[in-house]
């Protein structure tokens, strides 16, 4: 069976890295251009780019998936299947029907749930206990094909985007071999979605990043999980702003004015019905640091607030 793999960042390439060493013909790895990246705005390779080079993948990298020139091309490679994993860009329903196996999408929630661009986020945001990894073949519509296989993984209480993602990337390696061997062998099974049990996992903005620190404490401690480290939840102090990145919360009422910062025991915000105990903070233009870092270095007077 020969695979076509469509992928672009670091939980495509695990895919594509693992489902290699296990012998899968992949005859092309379809990546997007490679982009200026850091502070000296160097050239740097896609993850799926340096993985397809390593395992002697071929690589192309349209700008456009829908132009007439790749898509003749796709033609003339002839994949028997093609696979798509964090791809970053929707593709036509004439390449679509290239494959005569048709084309199968990892996706990084238990669909119906959590369709889009962030699923992973929005599942810690949204306070669930568990997500998962879903294979499925691919329709116009997009995240509402069959199901072919799912697996379940837990979200820990104090798990960040970031470390769920690196979990999820393993699962989904590991399911993408059991459904290919399935395709392979014509065994596999088609469950539609349940409309009625849709949710969405819309693409992340800055604007959402900004802490509210009216809203429960709960919340926003979900908030900083779901979007640490990148693009991290936010708020100011002193002016500047400040990115934090690992959180808890404790339950209770508090006196303190909404977003105060209590000094005791740690480094606490007032929020609705609690607090938010923050474990890791970065200051605008300063390195990550601890709490008791950021306390002995900046000294925030008890009650000073966050903004």
């Amino acid at each position: 069976m020969k695979i076509a793999f469509f992928g672009t960042p670091d939980f495509a390439s695990v895919s594509l890295d693992f489902l290699s060493k296990n012998r899968k013909k992949i005859i092309l790895a379809v990546t997007q251009p490679d982009r200026p990246k850091g502070r000296g705005r160097k050239i740097d390779y896609t993850p799926v780019k340096k993985v397809a080079l390593k395992n002697s993948v071929p690589v192309l990298q349209p700008e456009s998936p829908k132009s007439v020139d790749f898509i003749e091309k796709l033609k003339e490679i002839s994949p028997d299947l093609i696979l798509v994993i964090s791809y970053g860009h929707i593709l036509r329903e004439e390449l679509l029907l290239i494959p005569q196996l048709g084309c199968i999408n990892l996706h990084p929630s238990l669909l119906p749930k959590y369709r889009g661009a962030a699923p992973i986020n929005w599942a810690i945001i949204k306070g669930e206990n568990e997500t998962g990894v879903t294979t499925m073949f691919m329709t116009k519509r997009m995240d509402a094909g069959d199901i072919i296989e799912q697996r379940h993984v837990d979200i820990e209480k104090d798990e960040i985007a970031s470390e769920l993602e690196t979990k999820l990337a393993e699962e989904g390696s590991k399911l993408l071999l059991s459904t290919l061997d399935l395709v392979e062998k014509g065994k596999e099974k088609r469950t539609p979605q349940n409309e009625s049990d849709a949710t969405y996992a819309p693409k992340l903005d800055l604007e959402m990043c900004r802490i509210d620190w009216r809203q429960d404490a709960e919340s926003i401690s979900n908030l900083i999980r779901g979007l640490a480290y990148t693009p991290g939840a936010y708020t100011y102090f002193r002016s500047r702003r400040a990115k934090l990145l690992r959180s808890e919360f404790k339950k209770g009422e508090t006196v303190e004015e909404m977003g105060s910062i209590i000094v005791k025991k740690g480094l606490s915000v007032a929020a609705k019905g609690g607090v938010v105990i923050v474990k890791e903070i970065q200051v605008e233009g300063k390195k990550i640091m601890n709490a008791v870092d950021f306390i002995n270095g900046y000294k925030p007077k008890h009650g000073e607030k966050f903004e």
